[in-house]
């Protein structure tokens, strides 16, 4: 079993001026039909999943203008267990591709679970998605119904203008990602550490646990 917390922080940085995006294309990574009023699509994908399997679904996409984000949409149609957005400087893999759980890059961008309400950021804090960097998308799928299951799964988010920007937050991941749970009906326990360069000020966890654990304490 694989399972993780992943922590997001803001960090007491200002932001670099310059001109909003509008973002990522969204005719050119899948459609925007569902999409509120002041959301647009970042990334999305589709995939078809056969009854009673799962599996995991990937895209990387280039990020082509700076964006500012100051919220996260969730786009996790029947099927969708749980979505993870990392970033890095690495093109190797570019569009849609089948994956694994460890096909994640090392810096955090957003993820969801089932469930997940919308991740707003508070009043002047955003996220600096930069230009020539990559995003992946990784989803795991997970098909419980009797029927073959086609969607498309995504994340959509809010931006601003970086005069707007007083703090610059990131999402990190957090504890351990090595759980190795035995059947033997006993409890176990896993633990991570990192230290911290700096203070932060800690505005969101998201505790993905599967439905295993009992309980995270940080």
């Amino acid at each position: 079993m694989i399972g993780f917390g992943c922590l997001l922080i803001a960090c007491q940085k200002p932001a670099a001026a310059g001109d909003d995006d509008q973002g990522i294309d969204a005719a050119a990574i899948g459609s925007d039909s569902a999409i509120p009023a002041d959301f647009q699509m970042l990334v999305s994908r589709s995939w078809t999943m056969p009854s009673d399997t799962e599996g995991y679904k990937c895209v990387r996409i280039p990020v082509p203008a700076d964006m500012w984000i100051t919220a996260f949409r969730s786009l996790a149609p029947v099927g969708t267990h749980h979505s993870v957005l990392t970033i890095s400087t690495t093109n190797t893999q570019i569009g849609d591709y089948d994956c694994s759980a460890g096909a994640l890059d090392n810096q955090m961008l957003y993820a969801a679970g089932v469930g997940t309400d919308d991740n707003a950021l508070p009043d002047g804090v955003a996220i600096h998605l930069a230009a020539g960097t990559y995003i992946n998308l990784n989803l795991h799928i997970y098909n419980t119904t009797d029927n073959s299951i086609t969607a498309t799964s995504g994340v959509l988010v809010k931006t601003i203008d970086p005069s707007l920007v007083q703090n610059e937050a990131d999402m990190q991941f957090s504890g351990t990602i090595n759980i190795n749970i035995p059947s033997d009906n006993q409890v176990h326990t896993a633990t991570g550490s990192c230290m911290v360069a700096h203070d932060f000020h800690v505005f969101t966890l998201w505790p993905h646990m599967h439905q295993t654990a009992i309980h995270q304490t940080l």
